[in-house]
């Protein structure tokens, strides 16, 4: 059975690398990972609001 998942992660592998969809897929991961950081960063620096009561 494991041998099974073994091919099957193999051929999807070599699929995304031959069709050019794993770079594209690479590319969307890196955006996230920006956009996260950059959430991340103005969460920091934006004021905290909730002590105005």
């Amino acid at each position: 059975m494991a041998a099974n998942y073994l091919i099957m992660y193999l051929v999807v592998s070599s699929v995304l690398n031959n069709s050019g969809l794993k770079s594209k897929i690479d590319n969307l991961q890196n955006e996230v990972l920006d956009l996260k950081k950059i959430l991340n960063e103005n969460k920091k620096n934006k004021p905290d609001d909730t002590n105005k009561n």
